[in-house]
């Protein structure tokens, strides 16, 4: 849900954040051209709700709902509605794209014996408290993840380069990085770049992954 969010509105960070000093653990939506945070969705991971914060009222919809219902795309053009952020398909973006990666790979590991699962890298000194991300020694795993760090492209928020890069787990251990310029590293390879693999597969998800990160998935 949060790449659809994304992929439709290109101005739009994805990041994951522990609301009320960690009782959460949420999937947040915003508005990177926008400072604050007032306007923003939360898709709860360990309540399994959707919430959005917005001026107009709006009732959190768990996500079993939307996952069964008839028209699942609806949810999509309601959150879109409430937070009033423009609607429509765009072009795929680099950033879109690193997120669209992710949410295709977690989608597909569902049934898996092992346990994956997504996180940006934020160093421990921004923590709130009781939050728990990967810090950026896990970076340190890579042959090129300090690279990526220091060649990420200039930020827009405070919070650059930390809502920038996200490490993809299998059991809790780190398998690739990928930041929001499009770019992928997993163990000793050289970092390779998603969008022109993109572009020459008919803009399909699938050969990326079956390029980039075969070597890592079952």
């Amino acid at each position: 849900m949060a790449a659809t969010l994304a992929r439709r509105n290109s101005r739009l960070i994805v990041w994951n954040h522990f609301p009320l000093d960690g009782f959460y653990d949420c999937l947040g939506v915003r508005d990177g051209e926008l400072s604050d945070f007032e306007v923003r969705v939360d898709l709860n991971r360990n309540g399994g709700s959707v919430h959005v914060h917005s001026e107009q009222p709006w009732q959190p919809v768990a996500l079993h709902t939307l996952l069964t219902a008839d028209e699942p795309f609806d949810v999509i053009k309601l959150v879109e509605k409430v937070t009033a952020w423009p609607m429509g398909r765009r072009a795929t973006t680099p950033r879109s794209l690193t997120y669209r990666v992710i949410a295709q790979v977690l989608q597909s590991q569902v049934d898996d014996r092992h346990r994956w699962d997504a996180r940006l890298v934020v160093p421990r000194e921004m923590w709130g408290y009781n939050a728990s991300y990967p810090e950026p020694n896990v970076l340190d795993g890579f042959a090129e993840g300090r690279e990526m760090l220091a060649t990420l492209s200039p930020g827009r928020t405070k919070f650059h380069p930390w809502e920038n890069l996200w490490v993809i787990f299998r059991d809790e251990q780190p398998v690739a990085v990928l930041d929001t310029d499009g770019r992928i590293v997993i163990g000793n390879r050289p970092i390779a770049s998603m969008m022109p693999i993109y572009l020459q597969n008919g803009r399909r998800i699938a050969p990326v992954i079956a390029q980039t990160l075969a070597a890592v998935l079952p």
